[in-house]
């Protein structure tokens, strides 16, 4: 996402990923520090994301999931472990509607790891 800051770059379908839910990190990270960080290129898009699930529950019982892009029954916790969170992302172009466009984080560098090259 930080590569590609700019609204003509993500809005309206531009950028698809398939990945964890950004709803789901702002739901389990409660730390105001980590939500204001500067380099955090995910929370300031929250208001122009919408999610569809990969995997939903089946209205059969608690057992089974179905894909929600080919109707076939899943039975392996394992798949159902890996990708419970697991969404495609796309974001809208809100700016029409009073919401600014964010401006770019700043670059997130691991620290003490400075150019050893």
């Amino acid at each position: 996402i930080w590569a590609n800051w700019e609204k003509a770059l993500l809005l309206n379908g531009r950028i698809v990923l398939l990945g964890n839910s950004f709803q789901a990190y702002d739901d389990r990270i409660i730390s105001s520090e980590q939500k204001s960080d500067k380099t955090n290129a995910l929370f300031p898009m929250l208001p122009f994301v919408t999610e569809t699930q990969v995997l939903y529950t089946n209205n059969g019982g608690p057992k089974g999931r179905l894909s929600a892009f080919c109707d076939s029954e899943i039975s392996w916790q394992e798949v159902e472990m890996a990708f419970n969170d697991c969404v495609v992302l796309n974001f809208l172009d809100l700016t029409e509607e009073m919401m600014v466009f964010p401006p770019r984080p700043e670059e997130y560098f691991i620290a003490g790891k400075e150019d050893s090259e």
